[in-house]
């Protein structure tokens, strides 16, 4: 699985493939391992504050919408 390409996704667009692709995968991923799938695919690359991230930007996508 490749990881989402962030230069032209926003936060809440790379969460829900990110999302999709766990569901979805064969074998089954126990939610005991998604932390560890997350860990490898994105390694050192890894974001942070990811709830505040998606906040700010949906603050700013609702002020850009006036």
């Amino acid at each position: 699985m490749q990881l989402p390409d962030r230069t032209s996704k926003s936060t809440q667009a790379e969460a829900q493939i990110t999302s999709t692709a766990v569901v979805t995968q064969t074998p089954y991923l126990p939610p005991t391992d998604l932390q560890l799938w997350v860990d490898q695919l994105y390694g050192e690359n890894k974001h942070s504050n990811v709830v505040d991230t998606l906040i700010a930007e949906r603050r700013q996508e609702v002020v850009d919408e006036r």
